[in-house]
């Protein structure tokens, strides 16, 4: 198909190839570091609740060996 065009217009068919891809492996990238950024950003907020899971339970397990204890 591009052997049929005149040679002006296939230089400009290329260039715009080229100059498109490049401007969506940009925003491609861009996209999947601010996703990145997102997930680390969420990580103290889960850790943080991961710790008070684990001091309930704590908890909870003394609770019931002081009921045991009485």
């Amino acid at each position: 198909m591009l052997s049929r065009l005149p040679l002006r217009y296939k230089h400009h068919l290329i260039t715009a190839a080229i100059v498109t891809g490049t401007v969506a492996s940009g925003y491609v990238f861009f996209w999947i570091g601010s996703m990145i950024k997102r997930w680390n950003n969420r990580q103290p907020t889960l850790l943080h609740e991961e710790m008070d899971d684990f001091l309930y339970w704590k908890e909870l397990q003394e609770k019931k060996q002081r009921q045991r204890v009485v």
